[in-house]
């Protein structure tokens, strides 16, 4: 038997590409022959790597669809991504419906074992029926030699007998997709058994909006930042950046990061607007609260109590 090609590379089965590829370097540059690594290491590494490439090319995008599926035979459900994964794309691993197989619970017989029940009326409760001439008796078909016939379906599979398994996969993700969106995924052998919509859900974010083709992020300025200017940490798509703020920021103010904002379907990409919201904290320290008194005193006396210079 092959070994397990995410053991090999030391990630779990749930790892994106991108961290299968970074594992593959890091190990292939140790045990590389040409510096003297182990040559067996190396090619069970070049294996492991080639089979897991392979596996997810396979792995289809699902496709987007704008609107509801009709009657058919298919299984809808919803999935919530963030705005990151919105803007960026993403993997996730989803659960679909698998194979139909017999229902643990009522052992396939569609009748709840703890319901209702009463005497068989064929063998009158004693699970077997005498053959003609009465020498020889067999096991009642209608209650199958219980003696007694369950009467209410089973709670699980609503008396089919069956029930829908479950697993997961993992599937790609396109940027670009909006709340309301399907996420289309057809049924494969290796896939789901049915064809699977999945609508999606944005979730809510206290940070970051959509507004148009573009992304807004809420920015908190410290006032003393506002007033005197500075550099304030931003987490951006991409990760944080520290970002420079002129004196005098007035708060609303937005600055336009051109092409750092979502991804659209077809390749193009928005903007990133940096929306600045100045910050009061709830409590000074007493060093501080006797400088902004006296701040306050300069100030009112400079300007005589206007809200605004004329």
């Amino acid at each position: 038997m092959k070994p397990d090609p995410f053991e090999v590379l030391g990630v779990s089965p749930r790892a994106g590409w991108e961290e299968i590829r970074r594992a593959y370097l890091r190990r292939v540059k140790d045990c590389h022959p040409d510096r003297g690594g182990d040559p067996e290491r190396y090619l069970a590494l070049q294996e492991a790597y080639e089979r897991l490439r392979e596996a997810y090319q396979a792995r289809r995008r699902v496709q987007v669809v704008r609107e509801r599926p009709g009657r058919g035979d298919y299984f809808l459900s919803f999935i919530e991504l963030s705005i990151r994964e919105v803007a960026l794309g993403a993997e996730r691993w989803v659960k679909v419906p698998d194979e139909l197989v017999p229902c643990e619970y009522c052992g396939g017989g569609g009748l709840d074992p703890r319901g209702k029940k009463k005497v068989c009326e064929w063998c009158r409760g004693e699970g077997l029926l005498a053959e003609s001439g009465g020498v020889y008796r067999h096991i009642c078909p209608r209650c199958r030699g219980e003696g007694e016939i369950w009467l209410t379906p089973c709670p699980r599979c609503r008396g089919k007998g069956q029930i829908r398994g479950e697993k997961e996969v993992l599937v790609t993700i396109p940027p670009g997709v909006r709340e309301g969106d399907f996420l289309f995924l057809p049924r494969s052998p290796d896939g789901p058994a049915l064809d699977v919509f999945l609508e999606v859900f944005v979730q809510k974010d206290d940070r970051w909006f959509l507004e148009g083709e573009d992304l807004v992020c809420r920015v908190p300025v410290p006032f003393w930042k506002a007033a005197l200017g500075g550099r304030v940490r931003v987490e951006l798509l991409e990760g944080a950046e520290e970002i420079e703020i002129p004196r005098g920021l007035p708060s609303g103010a937005r600055l336009v990061l051109n092409q750092r904002g979502p991804f659209h379907p077809d390749g193009r990409r928005g903007n990133l607007v940096l929306q600045f919201e100045i910050w009061f904290p709830d409590e000074y320290p007493p060093q501080a609260l006797s400088l902004l008194h006296e701040f306050y005193k300069i100030m009112e006396g400079c300007h005589g109590g206007a809200t605004r210079s004329q």
